[in-house]
């Protein structure tokens, strides 16, 4: 990822875009043009290679390692948690202009 973002960012001084498909796993609502896309190019009988096989989508939150972009740490002693950004929620934010989950939410 930071291979993507960080020539282009720092030496070409570019303003990238980051498509970041984990932000669909994590509730990013799609665009109208990506729900008119979708419906227009998948025909009804098609079915996705992890539908069959009762796995998750590759975005999906994982619950063993928990969000992509936000990382709750829960205090010693106490009920409360603190919240930091992970290492690739830092290089996106840092690296990139904008981040959307997919190509059809700017098309």
């Amino acid at each position: 990822m930071r291979s993507d973002m960080f020539p282009a960012s720092s030496f070409g001084k570019w303003e990238t875009v980051m498509i970041v498909e984990e932000m669909e796993g994590e509730g990013v609502p799609k665009s109208d043009a990506a729900k008119c896309n979708e419906a227009q190019v998948e025909p009804l009988e098609k079915k996705g290679k992890f539908e069959e096989q009762g796995m998750k989508a590759p975005s999906d939150v994982s619950q063993q390692w928990g969000s992509y972009f936000v990382d709750s740490q829960g205090s010693g002693g106490g009920g409360e948690e603190s919240q930091k950004l992970t290492w690739c929620c830092h290089c996106i934010h840092k690296y990139s202009t904008m981040a959307i989950p997919s190509v059809e939410h700017i098309a």
